[in-house]
C-alpha cells in the first residue's frame, strides 16, 4: 500500500522507538473497529512501513482498501494517530 502523505517528524520519531502498534481500521460505515497489533519499521528516519502476520489478507488491510475515504488510526504510546491515506 503506497501513501500520498507522510507522518509528521515527531510521529515518525515515536514510531521509530517501537516495534508494535495497534491499528484501528474503519468499518464499512466508517466507524472504528477493534484495533489489532501490527509491526512497524522506520527506515532512514522517514519511511514508515507496517506489516502483520496475515499480510494483505489481514482484516485491517482489507478494510483500508475497501474504505479509502475513511482513515484508520494507529495507537502508540497512548496516542491515536490518523493513518496515511492509500493511493492503491
Amino acid at each position: 500500500m503506497q501513501t500520498d502523505n507522510r507522518f509528521s517528524p515527531d510521529v515518525v520519531a515515536l514510531l521509530d522507538q517501537t516495534d508494535e502498534v495497534r491499528i484501528e481500521p474503519p468499518s464499512a460505515d466508517g466507524q472504528p473497529m477493534q484495533p489489532v497489533i501490527i509491526w512497524v519499521v522506520v527506515l532512514d528516519g522517514r519511511d514508515v512501513y507496517v506489516r502483520s502476520y496475515r499480510g494483505v489478507k489481514s482484516r485491517w488491510y482489507q478494510q483500508l482498501l475497501k474504505q479509502p475515504q475513511h482513515r484508520g488510526r494507529l495507537h502508540v504510546d497512548q496516542r491515536a494517530i490518523p493513518s496515511a491515506q492509500s493511493t492503491t
